[in-house]
Formats: C-alpha cells, sequence, structure tokens
C-alpha cells in the first residue's frame, strides 16, 4: 500500500532522486525511535563553532533536501530543552504550490504513521506558519513552510520528544 503514495513523496520534495515510499515511512520511524535518547544515533559529528548543532547527521530522511544545498538535515541539542531532529524538504512555485507540497509531505507523514491527517493551525505562511502538528509515541512532530524572499521553500519536518 506505500508505494500507491509513491507519486506524492515526490511531488511534495521535488527531488529527482528515485522515490521509496517505504525507505521515507521507515526513516520516519528511526527518527521516532532516536528521539528518547536525544537522537544520539542520528547525529554525526557536532558542529566546530556550536557545539549544539550537528549539520552532518548520519542519517537523512529519504527525500529531504535543504534550500542550502548539503543542509538537509540536522540535530539540535539546546541548554535545558528538548533535542530536535529537521529535515528539509526544498520546493518552489506559486504560494499555492508550496503550500500544497508541504500538505502532501504531511498527508503522507500521517499515513506512515497511521495517525489522522492533523488539523493546520491557523497563521500566514513563512517562518512555521500554518504548521501541522502531532504526536506519535510521545514524539512531537512539527511541518511548517518557510517561504524565502529571493523565491523557494522548504517544508520542515522537525522531531522532538514530548517532556
Amino acid at each position: 500500500m506505500r508505494k500507491a503514495v509513491c507519486g506524492c513523496l515526490v511531488a511534495a520534495t521535488m527531488s529527482a532522486a528515485p522515490c521509496f515510499a517505504d525507505a521515507f515511512c521507515d526513516g520516519l520511524q528511526k527518527a521516532i525511535d532516536a528521539a528518547h535518547d536525544g537522537f544520539a544515533s542520528l547525529r554525526g559529528r557536532a558542529d566546530p563553532d556550536d557545539m549544539h548543532w550537528y549539520h552532518h547527521p548520519r542519517f537523512l530522511l529519504p527525500g529531504a533536501q535543504g534550500r542550502i544545498p548539503g543542509v538537509d538535515c540536522w540535530v539540535y541539542l539546546p541548554d535545558g530543552s528538548a533535542a530536535q531532529y529537521t529535515c528539509n524538504f526544498f520546493t518552489a512555485g506559486t504560494a499555492e504550490r508550496m503550500a500544497a507540497d508541504r500538505d502532501t509531505l504531511v498527508r503522507q507523514a500521517a499515513f506512515c504513521l497511521s495517525v489522522p491527517m492533523p488539523p493546520r493551525t491557523s497563521g500566514v505562511e513563512g517562518a512555521w506558519g500554518g504548521t501541522y502538528e502531532f504526536t506519535v509515541r510521545q514524539v512531537r512532530i512539527r511541518a511548517g513552510l518557510a517561504v524565502h524572499p529571493d523565491g523557494g521553500a522548504q517544508t520542515a519536518l522537525d522531531f522532538s520528544p514530548v517532556q
């Protein structure tokens, strides 16, 4: 059944890479499994200028493609709060097309995790405006669309343990 939604993932990421819906679904599970130990199994090496950031994790969600090359996924370990694992999915086109790509990615994630499609929060499009949030196994997953002034956008999938 997951193979049937493979085209949705390609549309959502605008990626030329081959689509593997099973790999995306398995990747979501891997991120959720890693949340409660601060994403230790995903981290990779820390940024030498700021030991809170891991810009080159060992694991990237399939289909992740950042707006800035090489910045597809990262782990952030803030002092005193929950760790975060974030992956970006680049999109381009009209505002409506970019929002539709975000919505498609969220539908794919909800399908993979066997949860209902969450409602979109109110808010303007932009940095986390108009987000989706849902919780799976005590891990909060947030999806928001960040539109850049010079064109293009990215949907970020952000994972963090519920505290």
